[in-house]
C-alpha cells in the first residue's frame, strides 16, 4: 500500500440532496404492523413513524452538518495491493506538546461521527486541565463507510489494520497511537496492536475484539463458560443481521440504496436495542444518532458496503495463532446495555496484557453516542495508566 496524496475536502450538506429525501419519505409504503408489538420482533412502526417524520422536517440534516463542521476532516488517496484506490476519510484534530496520540476506529452501523462529542469532551478538559499538552485525535471512516469510498472488494479488518498503520506512519506521521475501538473498531485496532505493536502504545476497547486460544492445559474457568452461554444466547436472538450481511451483504445492499425508510430502520433497530437503560433515559440522544447515521449512509449511498466487512470476516477469517497474544498495554472499559455482556477479566488476559479495567452502568454498545463524557473519562484514566 502507499500514500497517493493527503488532502482537505468540506463535507456537506446539500439542499437539493434534503428536498429529495423528503419527497421519498413523504411516498414512502408503510408495511402492516401488529398492534402492541413494539419492539417484539422488529423495530417499533409507530416509533419509526415519528421519527422518519422528524427525518423528512430536517432534523437529520441539521444534526449531521453541526457534526461535519465540528472537527476538521481529510482525506488519504490510497493505492492498496487487491482492493483498488480507496478515499479515506478522517476527522483529525491536531494536538501539541508530547501528548500520545488517540486513534479511534468506529464499528457497525456507527461512523466516526460518533466520536465527535468524545473529541469536543476531550478538548473542552484540554484547555481546563493543562498538562501535557493536547494530543492528536483521529476518528477515521472505515473503507467503505460513509465519505470512505469502497474498496473493490470485501476487505478484512486485518487488512484495514494495515491500511491504519499506513495513515498513522505515512498519512499522518504520527509517533505511537493510543488505539480505541469498540464493534468492528475493537477488531481493527487490536489487529493493528498484534501486527504493529512498536506503533501502538496503547489499546483501549470497549469490546473484545480477538478471540483468544484456548489452551487445553488451562481450561475455562465457571465464569468465562457463563460468559460464553450468555453470549452465545445473545447472538441466537439478536444476530440474524450477521448472517444476512455475512452471506448475502449485495442483496441487502439493493433495499438500503433505494429506500431511505429502509435505511432509518436498519439503523434504528440496532441503536435502540443495543444501548440498554441509555435508550430510555436519554431518548433525544438517541434519536439524534439515528438521525445522524441515517443522514450520513443516505447522502453517500454506503450502508450497503458497510455490510461488506461481516462478508469478509465469515470468508476469510483470521485468528490468534496458537499461543499468541497480544502484548500492547490494553484497557477495557464495560457500558451496561450492549450487544454483548462484558467478558470476564480473565478471559480478556487470555488475549492481552491488561493493565486497566472499569465498568459504566449505562453507555451500551455505542458509548460515543449515549455517554461521551464517560467515554472521554475513561480514555484519560487509561492514559494515566499508561503513564503509571
Amino acid at each position: 500500500m502507499r500514500i497517493i496524496r493527503r488532502y482537505a475536502s468540506a463535507l456537506t450538506v446539500p439542499a437539493a440532496r434534503l428536498e429529495a429525501l423528503r419527497a421519498r419519505l413523504r411516498t414512502t409504503s408503510w408495511p402492516v404492523a401488529s398492534p402492541g408489538a413494539g419492539w417484539s420482533f422488529g423495530v417499533d412502526q409507530e416509533w419509526l413513524r415519528a421519527l422518519s417524520a422528524r427525518w423528512e422536517a430536517g432534523d437529520g440534516f441539521a444534526l449531521l452538518e453541526k457534526a461535519l463542521n465540528a472537527v476538521p476532516s481529510v482525506f488519504f488517496e490510497v493505492e492498496t495491493e487487491g482492493f483498488g484506490t480507496l478515499h479515506v476519510h478522517a476527522f483529525v484534530a491536531g494536538g501539541s506538546g508530547d501528548a500520545r496520540p488517540i486513534l479511534m476506529t468506529h464499528g457497525w452501523p456507527s461512523l466516526p461521527v460518533e466520536y465527535v462529542p468524545v473529541i469536543e469532551q476531550l478538548r473542552a478538559r484540554e484547555r481546563h486541565g493543562g498538562g501535557r499538552g493536547s494530543p492528536t485525535l483521529v476518528a477515521p471512516s472505515l473503507p467503505g463507510f460513509g465519505w470512505s469510498s469502497a474498496p473493490s472488494r470485501p476487505m478484512h479488518a486485518r487488512d484495514i489494520a494495515r491500511l491504519w498503520r499506513l495513515l498513522i506512519d505515512e498519512g499522518l506521521e504520527l509517533g505511537p497511537v493510543i488505539a480505541h475501538g469498540g464493534d468492528w473498531g475493537a477488531v481493527v485496532s487490536s489487529w493493528l496492536a498484534v501486527d504493529a505493536p512498536e506503533r501502538v502504545a496503547g489499546l483501549h476497547l470497549t469490546m473484545m475484539g480477538l478471540k483468544p486460544d484456548i489452551d487445553a492445559s488451562d481450561p475455562l474457568d465457571d465464569a468465562e463458560r457463563s460468559w460464553i452461554r450468555h453470549t452465545q444466547k445473545r447472538l441466537a436472538v439478536d444476530g440474524g443481521y450477521r448472517e444476512l450481511q455475512a452471506s448475502r451483504p449485495s442483496t441487502l445492499s439493493v433495499g438500503l440504496a433505494d429506500s431511505p425508510a429502509f435505511v432509518l430502520a436498519w439503523i434504528a433497530e440496532k441503536l435502540h436495542q443495543w444501548s440498554g437503560p441509555a435508550a430510555q433515559q436519554d431518548p433525544e440522544r438517541l434519536q439524534s444518532a439515528i438521525l445522524t447515521l441515517a443522514s450520513s449512509y443516505w447522502l453517500t449511498g454506503s450502508l450497503g458496503s458497510a455490510a461488506w466487512i461481516y462478508w469478509a470476516d465469515r470468508h476469510a477469517p483470521q485468528a490468534l495463532a496458537g499461543g499468541e497474544r497480544c502484548v500492547v498495554p490494553t484497557g477495557y472499559s464495560g457500558f451496561g446495555g450492549g450487544f454483548f455482556p462484558p467478558p470476564p477479566s480473565r478471559w480478556i488476559e487470555r488475549a492481552h496484557r491488561l493493565i486497566y479495567r472499569n465498568e459504566h452502568p449505562v453507555g451500551g454498545h455505542f458509548p460515543g453516542w449515549m455517554a461521551s463524557a464517560a467515554l472521554a473519562d475513561e480514555l484519560q484514566r487509561f492514559t494515566i495508566a499508561l503513564n503509571t
